[in-house]
C-alpha cells in the first residue's frame, strides 16, 4: 500500500506574498513578484532583477538575540513553518513531539509557551544532565552537560570539560533528530547551531589526561553549520571549533569520532 500524506497545514514565502493566502491572491490577480534586487548592489551584473521577498520582518518570528545566529533562508522556513502550525491547529503534545535525545534514565516533560519540553531525571547534584525543547514554531533545541563533576571523595568541584562527552553527545544529538525528522519526509540540508555556556575556567580533558589551560571565555557560539547530509565526519569543522575554544586545536590523529 502506497504511503499517504495529510497535508495539515501550509506556509508560503516569496516574491508574490508572505503568506499562503497573499500568494494565492497575487497568482489569481496575475500579479509579478520579479523587481530590480535591492538586498545588494547588482550594477555590475548582467542580470539585475530577481523576485524577492519584500518586506519581512524575522522579528516578528524570532527573538532578536536569535535572529543573527541564523541566515536569511532560516528566518523564511520558519517564518513559513510558523504559518504551517497554526494552519494545522495541531498541538504539540508528548505523544508527537520529537524527542532527540537518550534520556538516561526516565524522561519526563513539561508544556511550556514555545512547545514541548523533555527533560531527564536530575543527577546528585541537583542538575538536569540533558533536555530537549520541541519549539511549535518546528525548530528543536537540544542541551546537554559536557563537564563539571564532583570528587567523590573530597567533595570538591573538579573544574574539566570531556571533549568526548561533547563529540558524542553532538553526533547522538544530531543524528536522532535527522532520523526522526526523515521519518516524516523531511530532508536536508541542515544546519546545526552550537553554543557552549559556562565553561569559564574549565580545562579540556582526553582520555583522562588534561590538555587545555583553563578556558578564558564563558559563553561561545561556534560557527553554524550547514550540510546535506549529517554523520560523524561533516561534524568536523564544529569539533575542530570546539577544541579552539579551550585554546588547542584538535589533534590530527584524534581517533575519537563517534560511530
Amino acid at each position: 500500500m502506497a504511503r499517504r500524506v495529510v497535508v495539515t497545514g501550509l506556509g508560503l514565502i516569496c516574491g508574490v506574498g508572505n503568506t499562503s493566502s497573499e500568494v494565492w491572491k497575487s497568482i489569481v490577480e496575475g500579479k509579478s513578484g520579479v523587481g530590480k534586487i535591492t538586498h545588494f548592489d547588482a550594477s555590475s551584473h548582467a542580470c539585475q532583477i530577481a523576485a524577492e521577498v519584500k518586506n519581512f520582518d524575522p522579528l516578528n518570528f524570532i527573538e532578536k538575540k536569535e535572529v543573527k545566529k541564523m541566515g536569511r533562508f532560516i528566518h523564511l522556513a520558519m517564518a513559513a513553518t510558523d504559518e504551517a502550525m497554526k494552519m494545522s491547529g495541531l498541538p504539540v503534545t508528548p505523544e508527537n513531539a520529537l524527542m532527540p535525545i537518550k534520556p538516561s534514565g526516565r524522561a519526563e516533560f513539561i508544556h511550556m509557551v514555545e512547545g514541548v519540553m523533555f527533560l531527564t531525571n536530575p543527577g546528585v547534584s541537583g542538575d538536569v544532565r540533558s533536555y530537549a525543547l520541541t519549539h511549535r514554531t518546528g525548530r528543536t533545541d537540544i542541551a546537554w552537560t559536557i563537564g563539571r563533576l564532583f570528587n567523590e571523595l573530597t567533595r570538591n568541584e573538579l573544574r574539566m570539560v570531556w571533549s568526548v562527552r561533547f563529540e558524542e553527545g553532538l553526533t547522538d544529538a544530531v543524528l536522532s533528530s535527522v532520523q526522526r525528522l526523515q521519518n516524516f519526509g523531511i530532508e536536508g540540508p541542515w544546519a546545526v547551531f552550537v553554543t557552549l555556556l559556562g565553561i569559564k575556567g574549565y580545562q579540556l580533558n582526553q582520555n583522562d589526561r588534561i590538555v587545555s589551560d583553563p578556558a578564558w571565555r564563558d559563553r561561545l557560539t561556534l560557527p553554524d553549520l550547514l550540510a546535506g547530509r549529517l554523520d560523524a565526519e561533516a561534524l568536523l569543522p564544529l569539533f575542530r571549533s570546539f577544541w579552539l575554544c579551550f585554546g588547542v586545536p584538535r589533534p590530527d590523529g584524534t581517533n575519537s569520532l563517534p560511530a
